[in-house]
């Protein structure tokens, strides 16, 4: 069915009830693609107007599912392995033989390094860190890693946990790992199943408190290349519940054009042989 008369305040309350939901904002030039995927979502829908849309998504028992629906549609997830890869031997050349060595120092049982990849995407993120590891030797250290990967789009995260990517998601994949952890498939190239029993999957809202407190005592988090889908307050929102996930000292790993200027002074910012990284101050709270 055919919208008409279609006006901006209309669409201005379906993103303002998106944005109480998920903090994700749709300003600037992300407002043209969120107009243009809603109406084609509506009228696809058969819904005869904004409004009796709206009224599905608050009311309707099944508005909750729709939701979701939007969240898949409307998140962008351009993505491939070892992306920002001086990030990723930041982490496997500088922090994690540190933070290795302060564990096996500590007098505890339970030795392990937590790593939350928080807007995982197709599992490209936390499967690079999880073969890096395994490259680098770091796996038999006397340290057990709990790699987790969390994204608030269903549709992603059920495509991590099968494990299945194309040409375009290797493009930055060294041809011997390659040929090493991958199985051509067809079209595609399935990771072996040593990487994939490696990571944890799950859907997780970053903008909520409740969900994010699932994933606590975390030593490193990536949230790369996800704020620039939220404003300055819902950033601020955000920030803190990475934050308050972490363990004193943790790091946090941003994509290489994201920042908290403004948003939070909470972490310590460091750099690493020309990477810049956030971490929470030892003894926060």
């Amino acid at each position: 069915m055919k919208l008409t008369n279609v006006s901006e305040n209309e669409l201005m309350l379906i993103r303002t009830y998106l944005y109480e939901q998920t903090g994700l904002a749709f300003v600037g030039s992300q407002w043209h693609f969120f107009k243009k995927r809603i109406i084609k979502r509506i009228e696809e829908s058969k819904f005869s107007s904004i409004r009796e849309y709206i009224s599905f998504l608050k009311f309707d028992p099944r508005g909750k599912q729709e939701l979701k629906d939007l969240y898949n549609l409307l998140t962008v997830n351009e993505t491939y392995f070892f992306r920002e890869k001086p990030q990723l031997e930041a982490l496997v050349n500088i922090v994690l033989p540190e933070m290795i060595e302060t564990k096996l120092s500590e007098k505890t049982n339970m030795k392990s390094i937590r790593i939350w990849s928080a807007a995982s995407s197709n599992g490209s993120e936390p499967y690079s860190i999880a073969i890096l590891l395994k490259e680098k030797g770091l796996l038999n250290k006397g340290v057990t890693f709990n790699i987790y990967g969390t994204d608030i789009n269903t549709d992603v995260i059920n495509s991590a946990r099968a494990g299945f990517f194309s040409e375009p998601d290797l493009r930055n994949t060294p041809p011997e790992l390659k040929e090493k952890y991958f199985t051509k498939k067809g079209n595609f190239y399935e990771i072996n199943e040593e990487i994939k029993k490696m990571v944890s999957f799950s859907i997780v809202n970053l903008f909520s408190k409740t969900q994010t407190a699932t994933l606590k005592n975390m030593d490193i988090i990536f949230c790369r290349n996800v704020l620039i889908y939220f404003d300055i307050e819902s950033k601020k929102i955000v920030a803190k519940n990475l934050y308050d996930n972490l363990v004193p000292n943790g790091y946090l790993f941003l994509g290489m054009s994201d920042t908290l200027f403004k948003v939070t002074n909470l972490f310590l910012l460091k750099p690493l042989k020309g990477v810049m990284v956030y971490r929470k101050p030892g003894g926060g709270k």
